[in-house]
């Protein structure tokens, strides 16, 4: 038996800033993934897969955000992200191949 992960990352660079005061949506559509078109929805992460999501290269916290089919949700944390950032959404999914 084969596993292999199939990643897939979407960016998104707000050009204003995001405030965190309250919870706040992403939809998928702001994203763009690695090859620069729009992304319409984000790949089903089952059981086999997860999320991680980077602000400013940086990996953020499992329980500041989560992944649904309305878009990327950031919790409320008080803070703001600010114009500019890169928001980068990465997706893994682990497949196992016949093998």
């Amino acid at each position: 038996m084969i596993v292999r992960p199939v990643v897939r990352r979407f960016f998104f660079i707000p050009s204003s800033e995001l405030s965190l005061s309250r919870e706040l949506v992403l939809p998928a559509d702001l994203f763009v993934d690695d090859l620069g078109e729009e992304a319409e929805e984000w790949p089903v992460s089952a059981a086999s897969g997860y999320f991680n999501l980077f602000v400013n290269g940086v990996i953020q916290q499992g329980g500041l955000y989560a992944v649904g089919p309305e878009g990327l949700l950031l919790r409320a944390t008080g803070q703001s992200i600010a114009a500019g950032t890169t928001i980068a959404l990465e997706s893994v999914n682990l497949v196992v191949l016949a093998g």
